[in-house]
This record gives C-alpha cells, sequence and structure tokens, in this order.
C-alpha cells in the first residue's frame, strides 16, 4: 500500500496488540489526512488499558474501548494536516 492513499482502513488484530507496533504505524502511514484506521482486536490476555499504553506511542489519541468478552477496538483519526 503507497503512504496516505486510504481514507479509510479497518482491520482486525488477534494477537497481542504490544506485538504489532510496527503494523499499525504502517497503517497510520497509509491514512490519507483526516483519513480514520478501525481496529477490532480479540485478546483474552490484554485489557483496553494495556493496548492503550502500548500504541500511545505509534497512535496516539487513538481511542480503546472494551467490548463484549474480550474483545476491545480501536480508532484512530489522522490529522487533517497530515502530520502524524
Amino acid at each position: 500500500m503507497h503512504p496516505a492513499v486510504a481514507d479509510a482502513l479497518d482491520r482486525w488484530n488477534a494477537a497481542h496488540p504490544w506485538s504489532h507496533n510496527d503494523r499499525y504505524a504502517r497503517w497510520r502511514d497509509a491514512l490519507a489526512p483526516g483519513g480514520t484506521l478501525v481496529v477490532v482486536g480479540s485478546c483474552r490476555e490484554a485489557t483496553p488499558a494495556e493496548v492503550r499504553e502500548c500504541v500511545a506511542r505509534v497512535l496516539p489519541g487513538a481511542r480503546v474501548r472494551r467490548r463484549l468478552f474480550w474483545r476491545w477496538t480501536l480508532v484512530h483519526r489522522a490529522s487533517a494536516a497530515g502530520v502524524r
């Protein structure tokens, strides 16, 4: 995928969130200015707070919420100015 070409990306992450910061960075870089990244994760060992802490460096301001059972969602909006 070429950098900054997607207005929206949706992804499923069934592994530990802390092992994929490079993946989150690639997805972030693929977003066009003002674009949105949505990740639905499933990991019994990670709480939303742990996910938030793990992605804070790569996706500052990302919103992480707990969902049913062990699922969580992460929403990150790229700045409209394209600043990462």
